[in-house]
């Protein structure tokens, strides 16, 4: 099971968003419809939650946040937030993959041995498509 870094998000993360965010992302005027001063969902399991993460990374690389004229973090407090929340997306994103079950065909030649395997019969296998080959694999 996985767990969110707390001990960063608390000794970082919150500090950050309460000085330079929360002052325009609050109450019914909330720029973006980001609310802060709920505090920030961290239930990176929910989509909903990943999406807003992820725009908070887009917008803190690309320096539209916080906005000219308002008081500007200095890099490495903008690189911890970011670092922070790209570490939580991307421990959520594998923990998503290792559940997830792919599903593949067979190949025409796999498909032909299989049933070979398992009836005792040689299938004609010719009406199938072509599989393309990859690097000289079939």
């Amino acid at each position: 099971t996985w767990e969110i870094d707390r001990t960063t998000f608390d000794r970082e993360v919150a500090p950050f968003l309460a000085r330079y965010c929360i002052q325009c992302h609050t109450g019914s005027t909330a720029e973006s419809d980001l609310k802060l001063d709920d505090g920030v969902d961290l239930d990176f399991l929910q989509p909903t939650t990943r999406e807003t993460w992820s725009e908070i990374v887009n917008v803190l690389n690309s320096h539209e946040m916080p906005p000219e004229g308002e008081l500007q973090p200095d890099a490495s407090s903008t690189a911890a937030v970011v670092d922070w929340a790209i570490a939580q997306l991307k421990e959520v994103d594998r923990i998503q993959r290792d559940k997830t079950t792919i599903l593949r065909r067979l190949n025409r030649d796999e498909y032909r041995r299989t049933l070979r395997d398992l009836t005792g019969i040689e299938p004609d296998v010719s009406s199938l498509p072509l599989d393309a080959a990859s690097g000289g694999f079939d």
